[in-house]
This record gives C-alpha cells, sequence and structure tokens, in this order.
C-alpha cells in the first residue's frame, strides 16, 4: 500500500466527515498543524519552494 500525507491548518472546515472518509478511502493521512503555528513554518515554506 502507499500513502500520502497532506499537511494542512487547523481551520475546521479542513475535516468533515466527507473529507475524513476520503482520505481514509484513498489512503491519505491528515497531519493538522496546532493553531497559531504557521509563523514558525515559514522558513520551511521558503527553503521549499526556492
Amino acid at each position: 500500500r502507499i500513502y500520502c500525507s497532506l499537511i494542512i491548518n487547523s481551520f475546521s472546515g479542513h475535516y468533515s466527515i466527507d473529507i475524513l472518509d476520503y482520505c481514509f478511502r484513498f489512503n491519505i493521512i491528515m497531519i493538522f498543524l496546532p493553531p497559531y503555528s504557521t509563523y514558525l513554518l515559514q522558513l520551511m515554506d521558503v527553503g521549499v519552494f526556492q
């Protein structure tokens, strides 16, 4: 089996029952970032998108 990961912020619209079911069926592991932590990851964004 091949799994994918999806890294998203903790906005409540991202995790409805339909989305969780879809991710389960297609082997997608959802990784939720803690609230107010995106400023810590900005350096990672810069490194990845250069």
